[in-house]
């Protein structure tokens, strides 16, 4: 006996959950702070990208949920930041660094834990912002996910092609850092 598969929007409903929860997990792990934040923004934004498939099917309660998701995702981007223009000057110092990139790579590794530690200290193991996250992960699973359809799906998917075309001819013309960071 073969088990049936779930409905589209069933699957849809399932993977957001598991989105959410890998979210929470992220900001939770305490082993390696800077990749929990990475890995936690990154399951922001697939989340962001999950809702917009629901399309009209979901605006009434889509739009506080999306703000809530930026605003999780906002309060953690300086702390991702940082740890970025670490990595960057470790990769452009290369393996041997000269004395004037060792010291910007300690300045700069300094900065980003003091800021993490910061974050911390206002924000204990990320628990204010778990919970925010936990409550709209509860708002994402009571989404109307039984009424997404096949033709709710492809204009969605319609919709953020033309998106990613626009993206992209504006990061053709002008290539700025924003404009291919959109793109």
């Amino acid at each position: 006996m073969t088990t049936p598969k779930p409905s589209l929007a069933a699957a849809l409903a399932d993977l957001t959950t598991r989105e959410a929860r890998r979210a929470l997990r992220s900001l939770g792990d305490d082993g390696d702070r800077h990749t929990g934040v990475h890995e936690a923004r990154k399951s922001l934004r697939r989340l962001k990208s999950l809702l917009d498939l629901g399309g009209e099917r979901f605006d009434a309660n889509r739009e506080p949920i999306v703000r809530g998701l930026t605003r999780l995702a906002s309060s953690l981007s300086t702390l991702r930041d940082a740890h970025v223009a670490v990595t960057i000057a470790r990769h452009v110092g290369g393996e041997s660094p000269s004395e004037r990139w060792s010291t910007a790579i300690a300045w700069l590794e300094a900065r980003r834990d003091a800021m993490l530690d910061e974050a911390l200290r206002k924000d204990p193991g990320f628990g204010k912002r778990r919970q925010r996250l936990a409550a709209i992960g509860a708002a994402i699973t009571a989404l109307p996910w039984d009424t997404v359809e096949r033709p709710d799906i492809e204009r969605a998917l319609a919709r953020s092609e033309r998106r990613v075309a626009k993206a992209g001819g504006k990061a053709a013309t002008q290539a700025t850092t924003g404009n291919l960071h959109r793109w």
